[in-house]
């Protein structure tokens, strides 16, 4: 091979990425063609989820449904069924949504049982090798989604199969409630109130139990409880003859719980809204130098440890220097090639991080007639992914350093081989060749649920027995933009005598707010 050629071939592959096929798919348009704030504009969205997202917020399912057709041979199954199930949600296609939903939620508990030969490709290759697992807060939003499915199809009862599992899943996660209130809570909340719906009364009250501990982790106070709640702890407590569950609300609540009008029912809206905060990579190139090198082929232990204690600290220095500068030195091309020109090995380490959609602060008021009730931030999602990230950080980071350790020894005993073979040129060439192709095997995983909601709010409503319009708008914003009809939710309900009637609808950033109606509703 002429020295020109190699050069060529160590230049490809250092850079792998821009010379591989960028393959076939959607073009992002220019940003000053896209609609304020689309997801489109969002550089750490990989290409799919950015049109997954920019379809749905423009209310476009069909397109939406192109994608997931595109991706179905790239993609992890089991996250394409989660993805489509969201968008058949928004089409109105309850039925076929709870489908995927319930063969998701199948292979999430097959998945669960992990081989140990995919585990063990993980520590050679990267994490994506591992079959693809919803994380707790993700596995706990199958059952949500199911059940507002069954609410939509007006089956109460399938509903409470589905509250049932919430249960289940709660149950069987960290016991500590402060770690995960942001979401449990709502979870609890939604599952008491169908719960009562489908006329099980004693669940209804064991899981409004558990919502009210969940509420009070969140903030040490019952203030954090949305509107109505002691109404429903109290309403549930004095039917089963819980006097004592029925004073202490009395006491906690005051007279939140004061009924209404005989004919006078409830409503309970939930609002999903924008997106929840996405999976990116982040990655550093730490340098083995001569020293390093000597203490791996020592094969000794406590040189190993060294070498993975002053990887670990190089991370560390990272964050600081993108923290102060914005970006790593040690991650410029130019510095990588100089170190590995010196005699270093340069390994790569990625892990997944957190970004998302910056939030606005917005009011979102619901109107009825001439009633009007202000939403409330009851559920935090992105909150929950960025705290369950952090706990796996420390097994994220054990994992990347065994592995970068690992491809490092692996590509010096193929430099060995070949410098004996053909020379000292030859085993360098050979073992700067092995480092950088193992360096492009090395990715993190970012994959997650992109499509669930950023938070979820809830408003509630009474209201005389009938059917209703309920108009959801930004109260607030920027010049007033969220009072024209263009930016109004339509939610049309139908409100029963004496009960509290549950209603999930998504809203979008800044597009129009516009959802679908609900099985056997009219607009």
């Amino acid at each position: 091979m002429s020295r020109v050629r190699l050069v060529a071939l160590v230049i490809c592959v250092w850079s792998l990425p821009a010379c591989a096929s960028s393959g076939q798919g959607l073009t992002r348009p220019l940003p000053e063609a896209l609609p304020p704030h689309s997801p489109l504009h969002l550089e750490t969205l990989a290409e799919p989820d950015a049109w997954l997202r920019h379809f749905l917020m423009m209310g476009e399912t069909d397109g939406a449904l192109e994608v997931l057709e595109a991706e179905a041979g790239r993609a992890d199954s089991l996250l394409g069924w989660l993805q489509r199930a969201v968008v058949l949600r928004e089409a109105g296609e309850f039925k076929a949504s709870n489908e995927l939903l319930e063969r998701a939620d199948v292979e999430t508990e097959r998945r669960r049982v992990r081989s140990v030969s995919r585990t063990a490709g993980s520590f050679i290759i990267n994490d994506r090798v591992l079959s693809y697992v919803p994380s707790t807060g993700e596995a706990a939003m199958i059952p949500y989604y199911r059940m507002m499915n069954y609410l939509a199809l007006d089956d109460s009862d399938g509903a409470a199969v589905e509250a049932r599992r919430i249960a289940a899943i709660l149950a069987s996660a960290d016991p500590d409630r402060s770690r995960r209130c942001n979401e449990e809570a709502m979870l609890e909340y939604v599952s008491g109130l169908v719960f009562e719906a489908a006329g099980e009364a004693n669940d209804a009250l064991v899981s409004l139990r558990r919502a009210e501990a969940s509420f009070r982790a969140c903030s040490g106070a019952s203030e954090a409880t949305p509107p109505g709640f002691g109404a429903d702890l109290y309403r549930i407590a004095a039917r089963l003859g819980v006097s004592e569950v029925a004073d202490s609300a009395v006491a906690r609540y005051g007279n939140a719980f004061a009924g209404g009008e005989q004919g006078e029912g409830e409503v309970l809206l939930l609002l999903e809204r924008g997106f929840i905060a996405h999976r990116t990579e982040r990655a550093i190139n730490v340098p083995l130098f001569e020293d390093d090198i000597d203490e791996l082929d020592r094969d000794d232990s406590d040189g190993i440890a060294a070498v993975a204690a002053r990887m670990t600290a190089a991370l560390l220095h990272d964050f600081a220097g993108r923290g102060y500068y914005g970006y790593s030195r040690d991650n410029d091309r130019a510095v990588q090639v100089g170190k590995a020109l010196s005699g270093a090995y340069v390994l790569r380490l990625a892990w997944p991080s957190l970004a998302g959609e910056e939030r606005r602060d917005r009011t979102l008021k619901v109107v009825a007639n001439h009633d009007t009730a202000t939403a409330v931030a009851m559920g935090d999602l992105s909150a929950v992914a960025e705290r369950e990230l952090e706990e796996a950080r420390v097994a994220l980071l054990s994992r990347m350093v065994a592995r970068g350790v690992t491809k490092y020894l692996a590509s010096r005993e193929l430099e060995q081989k070949a410098e004996k073979q053909g020379g000292e040129l030859a085993g360098f060439i050979t073992g700067r060749l092995a480092n950088l192709a193992a360096n492009q095997t090395e990715r993190a995983d970012t994959r997650s649920w992109t499509l669930l909601p950023d938070g979820i709010a809830v408003a509630r409503l009474r209201l005389p027995a009938g059917r209703h319009e309920l108009r959801v708008r930004e109260a607030g914003g920027a010049a007033g933009a969220g009072t024209s009809d263009a930016h109004t939710l339509v939610v049309v309900v139908d409100v029963l005598p004496g009960e509290v009637t549950v209603v999930s609808r998504r809203i979008w950033a800044t597009a129009p707010l516009r959802a679908p109606p609900p099985a056997g509703t009219q607009l």
